[in-house]
């Protein structure tokens, strides 16, 4: 590949979709990519959002608009977006529960700034104390202001205790630059001064019924259908779980044209109900053998593009450049992530010998089996990791009587894992979490019996595409 010309692919796909705020005094390193993105000022703010980025401003011209960046829509109740950026701008954080897609909210107030993101951190954020500055993407940050890779994160990323992990993601709310963490969702920061605070739950969460549970996830689907029909093309990740059959019988429902991608490195329980799957779904289906290298100019830039998106925590990911072989611009790719939120696997009612304190909690289920025979190197890596999530995720607030374990999965595993991997597979094709709704997720919680078991999910299946739920 030519120097001049590896460098312009490169450069076009660095951070895609990405973007990042800097106070409008700091000086950060000149960097090739940015000089295409578009700038736009906002008080003591400066915001650079990649050209693919979607950016819509309410309350422009005045001096607190309220950002928005990414894909949003309205999910649940009547109020326009408008109308909920409005009463967000004014502290009513309990309108944050009818926001889904994935997408950041920035709320401007002159030299202050509050930003939250969508209800599973499906849209990375990240920080930095340091340069009062935020994210899309770590790297991103790093590449700015010059940052150095953490010692402490690279020498755990090398211990045998963490490579043993079937998923790899670091601990708590760490990156792989000391300076730089990730905004922890239900969380909100105050940029300016780095503050947070938890917004949700913001009260005890009502009891509910199935019946409930069909009628939030019914109106969630239908206007998530709504909005992704604006996209150019949908395509959903078909596996056998039911995470992704449910999401695909209520889309198919609604009417919502789609294609099916799968990858090789699914379990043999799922990948051998396909072909089954596929025969009667009938639409567009291919296999993505995602040890296979795409060795072209373009496919090297987006492997190095996805590398740098996941802030070098996620190896060489060849997702990137298979998802954008067959993908067409303006498309959107649907992940079945969210259904494990509303499993509630990390929760005591699952799991009755966890820990009771969030900190040993979420030690205790990062390690997994490792942490019997953990060296006290790793032992305190990942204590001091979770030490500081806690307290940055506000932990110590009400929670209303929620379990912590049901938010340390969304808030730890989902935001961290799960988002890694939308992050990444977005350099080559914009993708979303697709079931990420507060609401709905309250609505499972909320059951007196179980509601975590996948029974219910099979039942929601069967609801829509009967066939579907008995493969």
């Amino acid at each position: 590949m030519p120097d001049d010309e590896g460098k312009r692919m490169l450069d076009d796909v660095l951070y895609r979709r990405g973007f990042l705020v800097l106070p409008a005094w700091s000086r950060p390193v000149e960097l090739s990519y940015l000089a295409s993105w578009p700038e736009h000022r906002f008080g003591a703010w400066r915001l650079h959002a990649h050209p693919e980025t979607p950016v819509h401003v309410v309350g422009a011209g005045s001096d607190d608009p309220v950002v928005i960046l990414g894909d949003v829509f309205v999910a649940h109740g009547t109020a326009t977006l408008e109308e909920v950026a409005e009463r967000y701008a004014h502290g009513d954080m309990s309108v944050l529960e009818d926001l889904s897609g994935k997408f950041a909210l920035l709320a401007i107030e002159g030299s202050g700034l509050r930003a939250v993101q969508d209800p599973i951190g499906a849209q990375t954020v990240f920080t930095s104390d340091r340069h009062r500055a935020l994210a899309s993407h770590a790297s991103l940050l790093a590449e700015c202001f010059g940052l150095p890779r953490s010692r402490s994160m690279t020498d755990l990323m090398a211990m045998p205790e963490q490579k043993a992990k079937t998923t790899r993601f670091l601990p708590g709310d760490r990156t792989l630059y000391d300076d730089v963490r990730l905004v922890i969702p239900n969380v909100e920061l105050e940029l300016s001064t780095g503050r947070t605070h938890r917004y949700w739950p913001h009260a005890s969460l009502p009891a509910t019924t199935r019946e409930d549970v069909f009628e939030a996830w019914d109106e969630y689907f239908e206007n998530y259908a709504a909005h992704l029909s604006g996209h150019e093309e949908v395509v959903l990740g078909l596996t056998g779980g039911v995470d992704s059959r449910g999401m695909i019988a209520v889309l198919r429902s609604k009417g919502l044209a789609m294609r099916y991608e799968s990858w090789a490195s699914m379990k043999e329980e799922e990948s051998s109900r396909i072909s089954a799957m596929v025969e009667h779904l009938g639409g567009e289906h291919r296999w993505i053998d995602i040890r296979r290298w795409i060795e072209t100019d373009e496919g090297r830039a987006l492997t190095e593009a996805g590398r740098r998106a996941a802030g070098y925590t996620r190896g060489t990911p060849t997702m990137p450049a298979h998802a954008a072989d067959a993908s067409r611009p303006g498309g959107v790719f649907v992940y079945g992530h969210g259904g494990g939120v509303t499993a509630g696997p990390y929760s005591l009612r699952a799991k009755k010998f966890l820990p009771q304190d969030p900190l040993d909690r979420a030690r205790y289920l990062h390690a997994g089996p490792q942490r019997k025979t953990a060296s006290p190197a790793y032992q305190a890596a990942n204590r001091q990791a979770f030490q500081e999530f806690v307290e940055r995720a506000d932990y110590g607030a009400d929670l209303h009587g929620v379990d912590p374990g049901l938010l340390l999965y969304w808030e730890h595993r989902m935001a961290n894992w799960a988002s890694l991997q939308i992050a990444v597979h977005s350099i080559g094709m914009n993708a979303h979490a697709g079931i990420n709704s507060r609401r709905l997720y309250a609505a499972f919680w909320g059951l007196s019996s179980s509601a975590h078991e996948k029974t219910l999910h099979a039942e929601l299946i069967a609801a829509y595409d009967p066939v579907l739920a008995a493969l």
